[in-house]
């Protein structure tokens, strides 16, 4: 059984979220220095925890939603681009 293609509509705002997700994630990296980084943090996600906890947890959330998506790629028969060979060298005639 196969996977039905559909157009999926997407509000501008949750894409405009996506694209800064990273820069905020880059602000609170920033943001520990050696000074503060064992400093405990409270809030909804990975708490209690310190800045550099919450970083560890990011990094290995991230990789889980990577690993998803290769897998999915590979249930459909795509090889991943990281996974993929150099490609060949271009020159001007063939």
């Amino acid at each position: 059984m196969g996977f039905a293609r559909r157009r999926v509509r997407v509000h501008p705002t949750r894409v405009l979220a996506l694209h800064l997700s990273p820069l905020v994630q880059a602000a609170v990296l920033l943001g520990s220095y050696s000074l503060n980084m064992f400093d405990p943090l409270e809030g909804p996600y990975a708490s209690p925890n310190t800045r550099l906890g919450l970083a560890t947890v990011v990094i290995w959330h991230n990789a889980g939603h990577y690993g998803q998506r290769i897998i999915y790629l590979r249930l459909n028969g795509i090889v991943p681009p990281a996974s993929r060979g150099n490609p060949p060298a271009l020159h001007d005639n063939y």
